[in-house]
This record gives structure tokens, sequence and C-alpha cells, in this order.
């Protein structure tokens, strides 16, 4: 019985620990390896303070993946760099790494257990460093190139579009325009219009159904369009584009968008609904309309309808768009 009572005594009591000795290790690393560390951080750190400094003047923003991938290189950087020490040791400096040993008494006195990253934590940091660093390379460049572009052309300068008939040649349901090299093909019995807009060239109506051609012609300064991935990705542009058209009209939804070519040029499409007020009345559109560049030329082909009357239209919409060719570039 008294064993018993005691018993828990014994087996929760407080269990001596053998006392455990920390040593500090000094292994001496390359310059250039220990310098890399505090030279990449100040870089880092400088690069940081310039661009909250010129951000306006350089038209860059970085967004939210800029700034994790950033302090995920600088918190990376930081922790290797602050176990790297510059001193002198048997008369010369140098970088050398800062390493903690425990001898624990109980295995016999001379086990260590170190308690610095073993070989698989060390690969996993190299790895994950190494995926760090392409993927912010990556995202730089991107993010380089799409604000150059959207800055350029944002300082564009836009010429008036061109509708002098001396441009224009008709035969049959083709029409050929001669200033901005295109020709396109509308669907038989629809009649072809010139275009009212600021940049419509010519359409062509049936019914409730419109078919555009847009040309917005760029003073680049000698430069050209190569194709408009020069502008940005799909969603890039086709969500700045549909931002603009959420400032004419309501309820805007995008059905879908992508990527594809047209006369073998890459083109991004997009495909939406929106409604629209007319007097008393509601109007609810679906639209889709593809986008190119070549040149200084901006083309666009919009065909749209009213929503109820889209599906039985749309194989006509995408049977036109197939026969856009560009002339004589």
């Amino acid at each position: 019985m008294v064993a018993i009572l005691i018993s828990p005594f014994y087996f929760f009591r407080k269990k001596s620990v053998p006392k455990a000795e920390t040593e500090i290790y000094y292994s001496k690393m390359p310059w250039w390896r220990g310098a890399i560390y505090f030279i990449g951080g100040a870089l880092l750190f400088v690069f940081i303070l310039s661009y909250l400094v010129l951000k306006e003047e350089i038209g860059f923003n970085l967004g939210m993946l800029g700034w994790l991938i950033i302090f995920s290189i600088l918190f990376l950087l930081y922790a290797k760099a602050k176990k790297i020490k510059l001193k002198k040791k048997e008369g010369t400096f140098g970088f050398y790494l800062v390493e903690e040993f425990t001898r624990d008494n109980s295995l016999l006195g001379t086990q260590e257990v170190r308690k610095k990253k073993g070989i698989v934590r060390k690969t996993v940091e190299i790895i994950l460093i190494a995926l760090v660093l392409s993927v912010a390379v990556s995202w730089f460049v991107r993010s380089i190139v799409f604000n150059a572009g959207e800055r350029a052309m944002s300082e564009l300068t836009e010429i008036s579009t061109d509708k002098s008939a001396q441009h224009s040649e008709i035969n049959g349901n083709i029409y050929r325009n001669t200033k901005y090299h295109f020709r396109i093909k509308f669907p038989e019995n629809w009649t072809i219009q010139q275009g009212d807009g600021p940049h419509i060239v010519q359409k062509a109506v049936f019914g409730n159904s419109t078919i555009s051609i847009i040309a917005q012609e760029f003073d680049f300064g000698g430069e050209s369009f190569s194709s408009i991935k020069d502008i940005g990705s799909a969603k890039e542009f086709i969500d700045s584009t549909i931002e603009g058209t959420k400032k004419k009209f309501s309820d805007v939804k995008v059905i879908d968008y992508g990527e594809t070519k047209i006369d073998n040029e890459p083109a991004y499409w997009v495909e939406y609904s929106a409604k629209s007020q007319v007097l008393d009345f509601d109007l609810e559109a679906t639209q889709l309309i593809y986008f190119l560049a070549k040149g200084n030329i901006l083309y666009s082909i919009s065909a749209g309808t009213a929503s109820n009357e889209y599906a039985k239209i749309k194989p006509k919409f995408y049977q036109v768009v197939s026969t856009f060719v560009i002339e004589n570039y």
C-alpha cells in the first residue's frame, strides 16, 4: 500500500539532466562567399530606398508579389549573414562562419550534437533560395516589360483615324482598306457602312447585330509593334479594356477571354455582356472583340448583338474574324 501511494512521486520526480557544454567553432569562408551576403543585402536595401524615392518617375509598381519576393530574399540573406563574422584569427583577417556545438556528456562524453542545419536542411535552403531568385528574376523582367509597355502606350501620340473613301475598296461583301493594310469578308446580305465612331473604319449591320473594324494608329517615333504582346499579357490587356468599358456601360460581366492567332499573328480576345439604357428601354448586349497589332496600328474586330440573339449570330462572327488579313507589311 505504501509503495502504491509513493509510486507517483517516484515516476514524476524531477530527473537529473546531464549538463551539456556549448562550444563555439569558427570555420573560415572564402572572401567572395562571405562578402556576397553583405553586399547582396546592402544592394537590396539600396534598391528598396531608390524605389520608394523614384517610383513615380520610373512608373514602376512592385505590387504585393514583388514586396513578398524582396522581403523573402532579404530574410534569407539576413539569416545567413548573422552567422558570419569578420575577425582576425591566426594572424589574418577573414570571414568566419560561427557554429555552435553541444557536447553531451551522457553519450560517453565524446558525441557532439550540432545545432546548425544538417545536409538535408542545407539542400532545402539552397533550393528555396534558387527558387525565390528565379521567381524574382522572371517576375522582375516581366514587370519591367509590362510597365515599360504600359508607360509607352500612355505616352504615345494617337493619330486620327483616316476614313477617306479613297482608301476603301468594296467588292461584293469583301472590304479592303489600303491605308491600314487589311481586308475582311463580311457576311452575305449584311449592309456595309462607313464607321460612325472615332476609330471605326468600316462596319456591317444586320438587324440588331453589328461587326465593326477599328484601326488606331500611333506615332512611335520610329518604333513599331511587333505584335499585341508588346503591350502586355492577355489578362493585363483585357483587364484594362474592361475597366474602360465599365465607365460607359453598367453590369459588365466577362464571359471569357484568351489568346489566339488571326492571319498567323498573335491576338487577344474577350467576350462580355453589358447593359445600357436608351430613353426608357433597358438593353443588354453581348460583345466579342479581337485585338491584334502590327506596325504602328492596333486593330480591333468587334462583333455584338442583343444577348438573346447572340448564340444564333456567334458562328457568323467567328467566320468573319477568320477572314481578316493584314496586307502589305
